[in-house]
Order: structure tokens, then sequence, then C-alpha cells
């Protein structure tokens, strides 16, 4: 028979009390792993036939619930997207493993040779450190010469060359003291260098990031407190600078704009950039 939304059946949801069931003394006895394969397909069944009625009790439809939030965020991956595509496009990771010129130019790449060589000076006292060249192989004497940048003004001269060894892509000193100036050049541009003063300033600064964890720890708990008695005041002042600093900057450059538009500007025109990139602060603000 039919079981009918009624006082006597409460304890059934609308799903399953619209459901036609047999009364068991109407259906062969059958074995349980029937029963069961039986159960699992009438319940597959009803699943696909309830697209039309209402929620379980305590359900609700599923929907996007942070459509602003995932405009932002859809935003931001376009983005990344974008200058990943630029970095593969116009990037070359090659700069990693080759040396380069003066001028910027990836030995071995953009130039014939593959390794890097300074010149000595021409009154040969040390070494040009500011104007390397790429060179195909590293001079073995000093009995030949080679064209190099003397000068910022781009100056080329023929200069002698000296005894040089093949360290991986560049071209190192055998003569002492020009040796030793190449191990001076470096020592101010090593990266043990850098990591080292880095270190020291780390450890200076201890007091100063103990302060700023214990300043962290109290202001996540004053915020997880906040968020559990008044949540919606609280989320909206988080989400206040979001909004109010692109206002507050796109205010500035209109008026900045509009300042050079009345008194007008001696340097570079950009009163048109400016108010239209305060135009678009104020709008993404707003």
């Amino acid at each position: 028979f039919w079981l009918k939304r009624s006082s006597c059946t409460p304890f059934l949801s609308p799903r399953l009390s619209m459901r036609p069931v047999a009364m068991a003394s109407s259906l062969p006895v059958e074995p349980t792993s029937s029963r069961y394969s039986a159960a699992a397909t009438d319940a597959m069944t009803a699943e696909s036939s309830d697209a039309g009625l209402p929620p379980r009790p305590g359900k609700t439809p599923h929907r996007c619930t942070d459509v602003v939030w995932l405009t932002f965020f859809a935003s931001a991956f376009v983005s990344f997207m974008c200058l990943s595509v630029r970095i593969v496009l116009q990037g070359d990771f090659r700069r990693l493993t080759h040396g380069s010129d003066h001028l910027g130019r990836i030995c071995g790449v953009e130039t014939p040779g593959d390794l890097v060589f300074w010149c000595r000076r021409l009154n040969d006292t040390s070494l040009e450190m500011s104007y390397p060249i790429c060179v195909a192989e590293c001079p073995t004497s000093s009995n030949t010469t080679r064209s190099c940048t003397i000068d910022a003004a781009g100056t080329v001269a023929d200069v002698p060359d000296y005894p040089a060894e093949r360290h991986g892509a560049y071209c190192t000193p055998a003569v002492a003291k020009y040796e030793d100036r190449l191990v001076e050049f470096l020592a101010g541009h090593d990266v043990s260098t850098r990591l080292d003063e880095a270190l020291t300033a780390l450890d200076n600064g201890k007091p100063a990031i103990a302060w700023a964890l214990v300043g962290a720890a109290f202001v996540g708990c004053l915020f997880l407190v906040l968020l559990a008695r008044c949540a919606k005041v609280t989320m909206y002042l988080g989400l206040s600078p979001f909004f109010v600093a692109p206002m507050l900057a796109g205010r500035n450059l209109v008026l900045q704009g509009y300042t050079e538009y009345r008194d007008g500007v001696t340097g570079e025109d950009l009163r048109a950039q400016k108010i239209i990139g305060g135009g678009f602060l104020l709008v993404f603000g707003s």
C-alpha cells in the first residue's frame, strides 16, 4: 500500500513518506545478500528521483557562499598566470648557469664566447672588474691581446692578456696579483658574505623578533575572542583596510593630478595617468 503524509508517520522524512512500500506479508523471503543488493539499488533510485523534492531535514541546498572572494581569488590567479607566462616568454633561466658581460648579454647564448673574462687595465695595476667580456677560451699567456672596454663611455682598446684558468663559466687569473684582486672583488659580492651579514642582523634583532612573536600571539588571541563575541563588526574592521587604503591612495592621486592641471607641471607630465589611476583605485575601493 502507499504511505501518505499523516500524523501516523511523523518519523518519516518527506522523501520516504512518498515512496511505495510493499507489505512484508506480500513479499517472498529473500536471502540476506539479495536484500542488501535490493536496498542499495532502491537507495540509488531514490537519490536519482529526489531532484524535485525539498531538502532533507537539517540540510540546505549547496551554493557558492563566497562569490566576492572567489572573484578576488580568480583575479589574483589570472594575474599570477599572466606573470608566469611573461616570465617564461621573456625570461631566460640560463642566466642562473651562465655568466654575462658588462652589457648584460649572456655568454654562450647572446655572444659567441661562453666564458666570462676580466681584462686587465692599461696601466697593468689591476683588473677592470666593471667591464667583463665573453671569450671562447681562457688565455694561457701574456703574449696575446684582445679588445676590451676600458671606461663607461664604451671606449674599446687592445689590452694584453694574462694567464688564466677556467673555473665553471669564468676565467680566473693564474697570476697572484690579479687573483688577489678578483678575490677582493668577489668578497664584496659573495652570497656567503651577504648570508653572514643577514645572520648577524638576525642575531642582533632577537629582542625585536621576540616582542613581535608575543605581539602576534596576543593580537591573534584577541581576534579570536572578538570573532566569537562580535563576528560581524570584527570582520568589517579586518576588511576595512582593503577598501580604505585604495580609496585614500586614489583620492591623493586624483588631487595631485588636478593640482598639476591647475598650476602646471615642469617635469614629466603624468597628470592623465594620475587621474585615471586614482579614479580606478576609488572605484576599486568603493
